[in-house]
């Protein structure tokens, strides 16, 4: 056989072998179908999980439905028999809950008068610790230019995340924050908590209930350190340059146990990955009120479910190995995805994060096929992947395209994008019943879920099929 013939067999089955996975990309989108959309978001909306919240029976009640998920289509565990692991799709870990939060403070200024302030009257703390602490250190105002050390600083406006991370590492006690705006909605939101005396039913608007609860996974370091939003009258006695602050933190700690769920397809190359994954803890049973979260996030776990079978019914082994992920404890804190990528061996191989998080309602119901899709900016291909199939396959979606430089906020993305991973979200924006026990499955837009993760199969599947990571 001449040169010239040898190339041309050469182009045609390279031809046919690109048809052929195209065509098996395909199947798995048939996979893909609304009954099973809308069963599993029931399933996990439905008052039977009680919210699931991270760290109860309930959340891993749910874990054990999703690995039983994963088992059915004949998704492979992340974990081998030899790893010990009873159930292989499973990765625990421990956390401590601190709850009963209490704290007392008091200001002594240069006269030697003590002055007792009473929390969520004169002063709120956020950013709870989950270690008992007494703390006394003087006050001085924020400088950039200053070490802060052993001090409480007082800062006036609302602070940003440099700010703060900057005076954790110096070793600053505490930052006083106050800002008259933020001050007043904090005071009217969370007021109620303390004072409950009136019902609220669902199917009426209630207001916005934070949980005095706190998750901590074992291990990582325990900081002391707190932000506390102060009243005008509390800052107007802080000008005082001797004022010295003294602090007493509490809080009742449990240890408690979560998990999160993995699979695995492995691909031809055995030192490439890509992670696809959703949180499924939501915020439990708060006041007699189930949080069910349908939007956040049944609607992010069933696409990785209907992903992993999308997949699995395509019968293509991808390029690289792909591992599906359904994270536990976001709600606290991104526990579950923190967790994985502190303790994965081969962080450096994996060459992209897929998230979802809320995925099936309408921000604006004039725009009902609006969907947000954040990416990592110098990754512009996801953008392109995802135009080209909107356009090929006729989806139904208009999509609001965000690059971001460092896509270090908002989700589980934020575990990946800290250890450099280009990252792609699907996101459909922010509505009235977030974080409410009204968040029901009865309000999903189920045309555009269903649009949405077929998109996301698509674009998942060009992720895992990239020749090389593009800087």
């Amino acid at each position: 056989m001449d040169n010239k013939k040898i190339k041309i067999w050469l182009l045609g089955s390279l031809f046919l072998c690109v048809q052929t996975t195209f065509a098996q990309r395909d199947k798995g989108l048939e996979a893909i179908t609304l009954p099973s959309i809308q069963a599993q978001t029931a399933y996990l909306a439905s008052d039977l999980m009680q919210g699931r919240e991270a760290g109860t029976v309930n959340a891993a009640r749910t874990a054990e439905y999703l690995a039983s998920q994963f088992g059915s289509i004949g998704l492979k565990p992340y974990f081998p028999k030899e790893s010990g692991i009873l159930n292989q799709y499973m990765q625990p870990f421990s956390a401590m809950r601190c709850s009963n939060f209490k704290s007392q403070l008091s200001l002594k200024n240069d006269l030697g008068s003590t002055l007792f302030f009473e929390e969520n009257i004169d002063y709120q703390v956020s950013g709870k610790p989950v270690v008992d602490a007494k703390l006394s250190g003087k006050v001085v105002t924020y400088d950039s230019l200053s070490n802060h050390r052993g001090s409480f600083v007082y800062y006036k406006g609302i602070p940003s995340g440099q700010v703060i991370a900057d005076l954790k590492s110096q070793g600053a006690l505490a930052l006083l924050v106050y800002d008259s705006v933020s001050w007043k909605q904090n005071i009217e939101k969370n007021a109620f908590r303390y004072h409950y005396n009136e019902a609220i039913y669902e199917g009426e608007q209630p207001r916005k209930i934070f949980s005095d609860t706190k998750l901590v996974v074992e291990g990582e370091n325990l900081q002391t350190f707190v932000q506390i939003n102060i009243s005008e009258q509390m800052a107007h006695l802080l000008k005082s340059s001797s004022t010295t602050v003294s602090l007493t933190l509490s809080c009742q700690q449990e240890q408690v146990f979560l998990r999160n769920v993995l699979g695995i397809i492995e691909g031809e190359k055995s030192d490439e990955y890509v992670v696809i994954g959703s949180h499924f803890d939501h915020l439990g049973v708060q006041n007699g009120y189930i949080y069910n979260g349908a939007d956040d996030n049944a609607s992010g776990t069933v696409a990785v479910l209907q992903i992993a079978k999308a997949f699995v019914a395509s019968g293509v082994k991808p390029r690289r190995s792909i591992i599906f992920a359904l994270w536990d404890g976001e709600e606290y804190g991104l526990l579950g995805s923190r967790y994985f990528t502190r303790n994965c061996a081969f962080m450096n191989q994996i060459q992209g994060y897929m998230n979802f998080d809320m995925i099936g309602r309408n921000h604006d119901e004039n725009n009902p096929e609006s969907v947000v899709f954040f990416y990592t900016a110098n990754h512009p291909q996801y953008e392109e992947w995802l135009k080209g199939h909107i356009r090929h396959y006729g989806l139904s979606l208009k999509p609001v395209y965000k690059a971001w430089d460092n896509p270090v906020g908002g989700s589980d993305n934020a575990s990946f994008a800290k250890q450099g991973i280009p990252i792609a979200w699907y996101h459909t924006d922010g509505h009235p019943d977030y974080h409410q026990p009204s968040d029901h499955v009865d309000k999903i837009n189920w045309n555009k879920m269903i649009d949405i993760i077929r998109s996301a199969y698509l674009v998942f599947f060009d992720m895992a099929q990239e020749e090389e990571d593009k800087e």
